[in-house]
């Protein structure tokens, strides 16, 4: 017992020390110990027993399981150490002035306490509360006790494994013969023994049953006192409410029956004065329907609008809904008033009637007046406002799409047939004949008269779409302004509530009117189809420039793109390009198949039509546009020159090769005046190119010249020249290709016929100088022949070279003046090194045939041989073969023959001057 006590916490103490004191008090025996102002021996005399040694007492803390052993850091502030010599305390600051402080105020007074009966009233207020924990306290320690002693009887209560589960269930009943067979064994004889277990079972069972009863015993009357206070309570309240009853019925029976007689007799009296503007309000609507009917018959709508919408306020005032806010009478359910919305429906219907034919009409006449006096757009919101407003309050808002689109259709059909030619003969046709001859009418019109046909219609046709635009926006517009309108139905404010505000969309009755315009211009053009693919360049792109601003104005004002036109326009172009093509094709063939192969002057027109060439592979240049800007003539009227320059690069041209490159540049023309055709336009331009390719090789290489032009011969200045013309289309067929990439940037796959086109022209260049060589071996083998015939050791009469040696190397130089002149220098010297080559090898195989009998045979031969050599080392870089040919100079020698071997020579030359006279006439 000593050890738990002493273990305990201290109890709480009552109250705290004054403020005067110190909790450490006791220490220097100014006040009381702690222990003895909160314990006393008397509450607690376990404590005379407690043998407790001093030091283990804590009197700095009020709770004993503070260790004395604990120093000053484990007592925080409450030691007496800490208290003095607080360590983060702050020292007071010395005072800067000598000067005495002032004297101290007086202490306030301390007010007296108050009297006792003073807490009167606080402890009136809390002795109720004080009282219920009291006896809260007292049942609860009583409980307590009850527990502990029903744990304590749990403790001795025996178990309940050794009772038969049969005792447990729930319809148990001892004298059932089956419950007895399964407790009693089958034994005739009387057992003592099974009498006392039955009983000890029954006992056990008691006791547990028992025990269960005592835990459950004070909830269970705790829970009994409270339904008798609630049933005290319950009772007091009844006989209250039974008296206030019979008060009640007291006072209604004698003062507030003869009130509610009076509150009847005002409700029959206000029905009856309801009743009566009821009558005159049905009165009033048959006057105004009435009145509506006569106006709308007049065909005055905006009066008849007028008693309509009268109608249609005072309805939904009389419906069954706003009664419950109005003292009013639920007129629309009559039958007298059943058939009013049928009725006022068809009235709506022949106002609305009246408002279509009216809206016709001035949407026609809008549409018939000139372009120049149009109405403004103030006057058509002041009168199509009103009638917009009309046909929302007659619900029939959505007509007006259909009207004015058919007033739009029928606008630009009148309009386009103004137009066109037409006699009052032709108006009495019908509309196939009235067709036929108006194509006839338009094909045989000239290009200038059809022209100014085709202005004026583009005129007239976009100044109507203009307004039939700016007349759709008015219209729209005044449908925003009017949408809180709602139709003049008569109907209840539900189905206002759900009604959505009107609106009409126009955008698509004027897209149709752009098409309908560009149909009927489509078919116009297209009639004239054969007449315009024969019209020039600057006719036809007049015509095709103006029919597509009228369609970009016009795909403007629809705000998407309209084919049929465009469609028309672009196949007529595509026409044009190709019989323009063939047209080109012909001129250029005709040049070069007439074509003399003699060098012309360059003209300042031509000059400056390859300049604009190779300007356009960067930009396109102004004099392409049709019609071309204020040229200076002072430029084109510059003197001619003698060769055409292509960056500063000069190039010798004939007649052919300059007509090429005139109609090269109406090419790039076309393609810069019409977009819509760049990739027929390109495969033409590398058509045309190939064409002029393919007919100089055939003029010259396979000497077509010498039957078309009537050319004797094929001369190496002929081939020069031919070759100096493929040279320039080749210098400009990388501008014209840069020119199209900027133009067509979706068809690269073509841009690489330009550089296959490139080859083919160089290919032919290198065949025309294989030509030239080729007319050099053939003077050659002609020269070889004489060479063979010379009697080197009989004729001794000419002195110096044969005539052979003198004409070959004539012939050479000729050529490579020829040659200097018209092509480059590189070009020269390749086509001069194989004519080089080729001499020296035939003449060092021909002088190695010949054998020399006699001395003076051998000086002959040196001195060609001499000739030769020193003729043609100038003209080549081939210094080797012609070095070949000086060093063959010392292998000749004289041979002695017999006249046998002389015989046998003079056959072997006969025959091979035979084989090369075969040669030549085949050449």
């Amino acid at each position: 017992m000593v050890s738990n006590i002493s273990n305990r916490p201290t109890p709480t103490p009552t109250s705290p020390p004054p403020f005067s004191e110190s909790f450490l008090s006791d220490l220097d025996d100014i006040a009381p110990s702690l222990l003895e102002t909160t314990l006393s021996i008397a509450d607690y005399p376990q404590w005379e027993a407690i043998e407790t040694d001093p030091k283990n007492i804590n009197l700095v803390s009020w709770k004993l399981d503070v260790s004395a052993k604990d120093g000053v850091e484990g007592r925080g502030f409450n030691a007496i150490s800490t208290v003095l010599n607080h360590p983060k305390k702050k020292s007071n600051p010395l005072r800067a002035s000598r000067k005495p402080l002032p004297p101290l105020q007086a202490p306030p007074a301390v007010p007296k306490p108050p009297p006792p009966s003073y807490y009167d009233a606080y402890l009136s207020s809390i002795t109720p509360l004080h009282d219920t924990f009291t006896s809260i306290q007292s049942s609860l320690r009583a409980a307590g006790e009850l527990e502990e002693d029903a744990e304590n009887a749990h403790q001795e209560l025996p178990i309940l494994n050794n009772i038969p589960p049969v005792f447990f269930d729930t319809d148990f009943d001892l004298s059932s013969s089956t419950t007895w067979s399964e407790l009693v064994p089958s034994s005739t004889l009387p057992d003592p023994n099974l009498q006392d277990e039955l009983s000890n079972h029954l006992d056990t069972l008691e006791r547990h049953l028992l025990h269960e009863i005592t835990l459950r015993s004070t909830s269970f009357f705790s829970a009994l006192s409270n339904l008798q206070d609630l049933h005290s309570e319950s009772a007091s309240c009844l006989s209250h409410i039974t008296s206030l009853q019979e008060s009640l019925k007291a006072v209604g029976q004698g003062q507030a029956k003869r009130g509610l007689e009076i509150i009847d007799a005002q409700a029959e009296l206000a029905n009856l004065k309801l009743i009566a503007r009821a009558v005159e309000s049905i009165g009033e609507v048959e006057d105004i329907r009435h009145t509506a009917e006569r106006l709308a018959g007049e065909g005055d709508w905006e009066g008849s609008l007028g008693c309509v919408e009268s109608l249609a306020a005072w309805w939904p005032r009389y419906s069954v809904e706003p009664l419950a806010k109005e003292e009013m009478l639920a007129l629309t359910t009559l039958p007298a008033l059943s058939e009013l919305p049928t009725e006022v429906a068809q009235l709506l219907n022949i106002v609305s009637t009246h408002l279509v034919k009216a809206l016709t009409t001035y949407l026609s006449s809008l549409l018939l007046r000139p372009i120049e006096h149009s109405a403004s757009k103030d006057e058509l919101m002041a009168t199509l406002a009103p009638m917009l407003e009309g046909l929302i309050k007659c619900g029939t808002l959505e007509l007006v799409e259909g009207i004015w689109g058919d007033v739009v259709v029928g606008a630009i059909r009148e309009e386009s047939r103004k137009c066109l030619p037409s006699s009052e003969e032709e108006d009495a046709k019908q509309s196939d004949v009235r067709g036929v001859s108006l194509a006839q009418s338009l094909q045989v019109m000239d290009h200038s008269t059809f022209f100014l046909l085709c202005t004026q219609l583009y005129g007239s046709l976009s100044g109507r779409l203009r307004i039939v635009k700016q007349i759709g926006a008015v219209m729209e517009d005044a449908v925003i302004k009017v949408s809180k309108l709602r139709p003049l139905f008569l109907t209840s404010s539900s189905h206002f509530n759900s009604y959505h505000a009107p609106s009409i969309s126009l955008s698509d009755i004027l897209t149709s009117a752009v098409e309908l315009s560009h149909t009927r211009i489509s078919k116009i053009i297209s009639v004239r189809a054969e007449q315009h693919i024969v019209l020039e360049l600057e006719e036809f792109l007049e015509l095709y420039k103006e029919a597509m601003e009228f369609i970009k104005d016009t795909e403007d004002l629809a705000g998407r793109g309209i084919s049929p036109l465009r469609n028309v326009l672009s196949q007529q172009a595509r026409s044009f390009v190709s019989r323009y093509h063939a047209e080109k094709l012909t001129k250029s063939a005709k040049a070069v198949e007439e074509e003399q192969w003699t060098q012309i002057d360059v003209t300042a027109a031509l000059q400056n039509a390859v300049e604009l060439i190779v300007q356009s592979a960067i930009c396109d240049p102004p004099e392409y546009r049709i019609p071309p800007p204020q040229t200076n003539k002072q430029d084109l009227e510059a003197p001619n020159t003698k060769q055409l320059r292509i960056e500063e690069k000069p190039y010798f041209i004939v007649k052919a090769t300059a007509e090429t490159l005139i109609l090269l540049k109406d090419y790039l023309k076309v393609i810069v005046n019409l977009e819509s055709v760049v990739t027929e336009v390109m495969s033409r331009i590398i058509e045309f190119l190939k064409s002029f390719n393919s007919r100089t090789c055939q003029v010259v290489l396979g000497a077509g010249a010498m039957r078309s032009a009537g050319l004797k011969n094929i001369t190496a200045k002929h081939l020069a020249l031919a070759s100096q013309s493929l040279s320039v289309v080749v210098a400009l067929v990388d501008y014209v290709k840069e020119f199209v990439r900027r133009h067509a940037d979706k068809v690269g796959g073509l841009l690489g016929e330009f550089d296959k086109l490139k080859r083919d022209y160089q290919e032919h260049q290198n065949e025309i100088h294989v030509k030239l060589v080729a007319i050099m071996s053939d003077r050659l083998a002609v020269h070889c022949a004489s060479l063979r015939e010379t009697n080197w050791d009989s004729d001794t009469s000419k002195d110096g070279p044969s005539s052979y040696a003198e004409m070959l190397v004539k012939e050479t130089a000729t050529l490579h003046k020829v040659l200097s002149k018209y092509l480059a220098s590189e070009t020269v010297e390749t086509v001069l090194s194989e004519v080089v080559v080729s001499i020296t090898t035939r003449l060092i195989e021909e002088y190695s045939r010949i054998e020399v009998t006699s001395e003076e045979g051998k000086v002959r031969m040196l001195q060609d041989i001499t000739l030769i050599s020193s003729r043609l080392k100038p003209l080549s870089e081939r210094k080797d073969e012609v070095e070949a040919l000086e060093q063959y100079r010392g292998r000749v020698v004289i041979h002695t023959t017999s006249a046998t071997d002389m015989e046998e020579n003079q056959k072997e030359e006969t025959q091979v001057d035979a084989e090369e006279e075969a040669h030549n006439e085949d050449t």
